[in-house]
């Protein structure tokens, strides 16, 4: 997903929603199936010289961050 935010204050916020609607779902008797996801955020600065590559980058490992932190549990 691509969304227009500025701050990671935001991201976060916005990581927050999609993962209680997920759990809403998992929690529903009506679904059929389990949804698990990671997620991988970033903020996009070409101030600071971020090509979409090394974003890509970023996001990917994040997201392998994530998925590691949520098997801890």
């Amino acid at each position: 997903m691509i969304i227009d935010l500025n701050t990671e204050e935001e991201i976060e916020e916005y990581k927050k929603v999609i993962r209680q609607a997920c759990e809403k779902y998992n929690a529903s008797e009506k679904n059929t199936h389990v949804i698990d996801f990671s997620i991988g955020s970033a903020l996009f600065s070409k101030a600071e010289g971020m090509t979409p590559s090394r974003f890509l980058e970023i996001i990917d490992d994040r997201m392998y961050i994530d998925k590691q932190s949520t098997k801890a549990i």
